[in-house]
């Protein structure tokens, strides 16, 4: 549409591909490790969930400890991952999209922080997403402990 949103959206990832045309090193990291991030997440989550059932086959229950811990280690791994490129998403909002928008006059002076506050939003969302991350470590981790 032709809302201040969908436009300051629309910024935002041409931001993002700026960032990955030019080959910057945070576009790269994001490029390399975000799909290891999602990869060892979902690995996290099976060990996590055949730790019980490993401890009950072998009859050792430390034997599911050490599996949980290693579970715990990697989604934990994983929320470090999203984070390290979390700067990308801010760089793409206000170091790219917002200058395209006020020195091409695509927005008027007035419309600045409106933007401004979508940008934000955008860039957030990962943050929000990372944070999901660390929701769901949080309630394995409640789970490990018996706590329901």
């Amino acid at each position: 549409g032709k809302s201040l949103s969908a436009i300051a959206v629309a910024a935002h990832e041409v931001g993002h591909a700026i960032q990955f045309h030019r080959n910057e090193p945070i576009a790269r990291l994001r490029k390399r490790l975000t799909p290891a991030a999602i990869t060892v997440e979902r690995v996290a989550i099976f060990i996590l969930m055949a730790a019980p059932a490993v401890a009950a086959v072998l009859k050792v229950p430390q034997s599911g400890l050490l599996i949980a811990a290693v579970g715990v280690i990697a989604m934990l791994s994983s929320v470090f991952i999203q984070l390290l490129v979390l700067p990308l998403e801010f760089d793409a909002s206000f170091n790219k999209a917002l200058p395209i928008l006020i020195d091409g006059e695509y927005i008027t002076d007035d419309q600045v922080e409106a933007v401004r506050e979508v940008l934000r939003a955008a860039a957030w969302t990962y943050v929000a997403g990372t944070l999901a991350s660390l929701l769901r470590f949080g309630r394995w981790w409640a789970i490990l402990r018996g706590v329901t």
